[in-house]
């Protein structure tokens, strides 16, 4: 059998396919969007684009921010949640595995974000958003995109940062001299077992307490345990970068009912996945000159002219009220009290 010979287009292809492959198994980022970003660079163009917002813009400009460019980082990632749940079956606690698979794909996608940051010579990246979602074709296979603005900061020595502040929130932060330097993560997958006693709560009607209102204290404890276990992993996060805390933390979670093998249609267990997200931040006495001055609240107590008209009430109660009024009230007193001030 003859095979065709592969030109040299095809072999340099296959070339830059298994080197960007070997850059991804590191936590990179393909070869293609690194020559892409050098590129950029190299020409000196001060074209950008950016998702901010107009107003966001023009608040980053008067920090002395210059918006770079759009970054993203992505990771499709496989998660076994079956056998996690397999080694969990008849116990309750969490599913160490699946939590760990969720966090490092979450990390990897940000670390891509934060490496073409790098790339073009940013100060961080503003105004992350990050989609996690599972895809129709397989329930296994989850998807993590994370896309900002990479900015440059004039006088900038710190490492580069990424944060989900709006570009409003950035501003006002920096101005007050904090700093933000990291995306802070927590995540907790655990697995509730419905034991007998469970059971009886919610379904025993002869012999158990499902007649009263009571408490399902599994579910309960579950919920709270996962949260601890997912903020105990954010605030590592934090420590990691001696952070003073984390600001606009965003706090997630959604159940999973795990439907049994049984004849009994009641028997199913239940999963919480716990997820916690936020900006860290730290004071910097380097960016107390930047603060900007508040504003002087002054009321002028001569011009008469600076009231409101009297018309002003009575037309807005008539273009939004009077419409439908029925005849009878509108023949009432209050309405004719409300034509006498006007006239």
């Amino acid at each position: 059998m003859f095979w065709r010979k592969k030109t040299e287009n095809e072999i340099r292809q296959r070339q830059l396919q298994e080197a960007s492959r070997k850059e991804i198994e590191r936590g990179g980022i393909p070869l293609i969007a690194q020559e892409r970003l050098k590129k950029h660079v190299e020409s000196g163009s001060k074209f950008f684009t950016s998702d901010l917002s107009t107003r966001e813009f023009l608040l980053a400009k008067d920090r002395k921010l210059e918006p770079i460019g759009q970054v993203m980082g992505t990771s499709f990632y496989n998660v076994n949640l079956f056998a996690s749940m397999f080694r969990m079956r008849l116990a309750t606690g969490e599913m160490k595995a699946y939590s760990d698979a969720m966090l490092n794909a979450r990390k990897l996608a940000v670390s891509r974000l934060m490496e073409e940051a790098r790339l073009l010579g940013a100060s961080g990246v503003i105004g992350v958003k990050i989609q996690a979602g599972r895809r129709p074709w397989s329930s296994s296979l989850h998807e993590f995109t994370a896309v900002g603005t990479a900015v440059r900061i004039p006088g900038w020595k710190h490492e580069p940062f990424a944060c989900d502040l709006s570009g409003q929130e950035f501003w006002q932060l920096y101005s007050a001299g904090f700093r933000p330097v990291n995306l802070a993560f927590g995540i907790c997958s655990y697995y509730m077992y419905v034991d007998w006693t469970t059971q009886r709560q919610m379904y025993a009607w002869l012999t158990g307490s499902a007649r009263q209102n009571q408490e399902i204290k599994l579910f309960t404890e579950g919920v709270y345990t996962a949260r601890n276990l997912a903020m105990d992993r954010l605030e590592k996060d934090c420590r990691f970068t001696n952070a003073d805390g984390v600001v606009g933390v965003e706090v997630d979670y959604d159940f999973e009912r795990v439907e049994l093998n049984s004849d009994n249609s009641q028997a199913w267990d239940m999963i919480v996945h716990f997820k916690v997200l936020g900006t860290a931040i730290i004071e910097d006495p380097e960016l107390v000159h930047n603060a900007i001055p508040k504003p002087t609240f002054c009321i002028n107590l001569k011009n008469q002219k600076l009231a409101s008209p009297k018309g002003s009430r009575f037309n807005e109660l008539n273009s939004r009220v009077m419409e439908n009024m029925p005849g009878e009230l509108a023949q009432s007193e209050f309405y004719k009290q409300l034509l006498e001030e006007n006239e």
